[in-house]
């Protein structure tokens, strides 16, 4: 991890989180939230300096805490910051957070959280199994849903 400056981590953050501007990267944001929560030794103590509530800081704390594979997929926009948080809100295990990360690269937001749901209530079958049988789930009713469209196009209104 790189070392910001206190001014500079400031910024940023306050640019970010605050402002809502996105500059630079949410990795870049997620280091200069724990650089700072290293500087004071509080989350409490840095929402009070940036502006915002206590848990956002903590949200951008743990980014940076977070596996590589997690941090590289966030950094090249693979996944956005806010799935990246729901998957480590999801899973305390790395290894887990690796593997899910993995099976969902290039997903938004929605269909990860779905994902979530159903690894945690099928914790017997692994990330790529729950995926290969939501993504089935998910195409069967897509496929269903036609049928029944097309279905009723192709009937004769009275």
């Amino acid at each position: 991890m790189t070392q910001y400056s206190e001014s500079y981590c400031l910024a940023i953050l306050i640019t970010n989180l605050k402002r809502r501007k996105r500059y630079p990267d949410s990795v870049t944001v997620a280091d200069c939230a724990k650089t700072l929560y290293g500087m004071y030794g509080s989350v409490e103590q840095v929402s009070r300096m940036v502006g915002v509530d206590a848990s956002v800081i903590r949200k951008w704390i743990n980014l940076a805490n977070a596996p590589d594979d997690l941090r590289r997929c966030v950094k090249e926009g693979k996944i956005y910051p806010v799935a990246a948080f729901a998957i480590l809100s999801a899973f305390s295990d790395n290894q887990k957070r690796i593997e899910f990360v993995k099976e969902v690269v290039g997903w938004g937001e929605p269909e990860i959280v779905r994902l979530i749901k159903y690894v945690k209530s099928n914790p017997h079958l692994s990330v790529s199994e729950c995926k290969n049988l939501l993504v089935t789930e998910v195409m069967g009713k897509l496929i269903d849903d036609n049928y029944k469209a097309t279905s009723e196009i192709d009937r004769p209104h009275p």
